[in-house]
């Protein structure tokens, strides 16, 4: 299965594989290419939920990765589910990395302080996510529901400008 992020529908695609697609995305971010291929393994792992890609990835990785990417897609997962303690020691864990400022780390960082209630303090690291990864939409996005979850509303309309300057496009008419 082919997947291009910047198209808006994929005629003929299976409605359990483009749901698939868009799980994926928004738990690993965009990937480096334009086009990513899955094998029908990966769309199974994807298809089998937060649980799922937990058990992978800690298969894969062991409980605490020191990739930061593989950690930062264990704190967004663990977040995402509402697993706020596991979530917690990860993003502890990732402050001792020798690249515990990867931007990934400080996006999934940021995804652990809104999802937890603390906005505020989301807000400061997903700033600092989107200065190195401006063409991030789910860094942006995880932005703009901190900004709004703290009420900023005129960042919140500057940030949504932004997007929508980048090519964002919401698949919502």
């Amino acid at each position: 299965v082919r997947f291009n992020p910047d198209e808006e529908s994929y005629p003929g695609t299976p409605w359990r594989i483009h749901q698939a697609l868009v799980a994926l995305t928004s738990l690993i971010g965009p990937q480096p290419s334009a086009s990513m291929i899955f094998t029908e393994e990966q769309l199974a792992l994807v298809n089998s939920g937060m649980d799922g890609l937990i058990a992978d990835m800690t298969r894969s990785y062991g409980t605490h990765p020191a990739d930061p990417m593989a950690l930062a897609i264990l704190i967004k997962a663990h977040a995402s589910k509402g697993e706020f303690a596991r979530a917690k020691e990860l993003v502890a864990f990732s402050g001792q990395l020798s690249n515990s400022a990867h931007p990934s780390l400080e996006a999934a960082r940021g995804l652990f302080l809104l999802k937890s209630g603390n906005p505020q303090s989301a807000v400061k690291s997903l700033e600092v996510a989107k200065q190195a990864l401006p063409l991030d939409t789910f860094v942006r996005l995880d932005l703009i529901a901190a900004l709004t979850a703290i009420g900023d509303t005129a960042r919140v309309a500057e940030e949504t400008d932004e997007l929508r300057a980048i090519g964002f496009r919401s698949g919502i008419s």
